[in-house]
């Protein structure tokens, strides 16, 4: 219950227990609430395309595409060719030393 005092009168303004909320002598006490499928929420979760239910845009659907191609083959791609350039620019460096201390 919610008291309210205005213009030196009391008001009590009952409100509905949240979602899940159950009273009790110690205080709200919050149950957990489940969903009806398990498998259900884990499919959506797989593809965030679900998340805008049947009719989605085709252009939503292929930049999806293109973001797995990227990720999967693009992005570690160049991962590869970076550590290949640091270990090569570590080389020169040391062959140079030896050049400088050749001479």
């Amino acid at each position: 219950c919610i008291t309210n005092t205005v213009d030196d009168s009391e008001h009590t303004v009952s409100q509905p227990p949240a979602l899940g909320q159950l009273d009790s002598p110690d205080g709200p006490r919050y149950e957990k609430l489940e969903s009806s499928s398990t498998e259900e929420t884990s499919k959506q979760s797989q593809d965030p395309l679900r998340w805008f239910g049947i009719l989605v845009p085709s252009a939503l659907r292929q930049s999806q595409g293109t973001f797995k191609s990227i990720v999967t083959h693009i992005i570690p791609a160049l991962a590869n060719t970076k550590n290949d350039m640091t270990q090569l620019e570590i080389e020169i460096r040391r062959i140079r030393k030896k050049i400088k201390k050749a001479a």
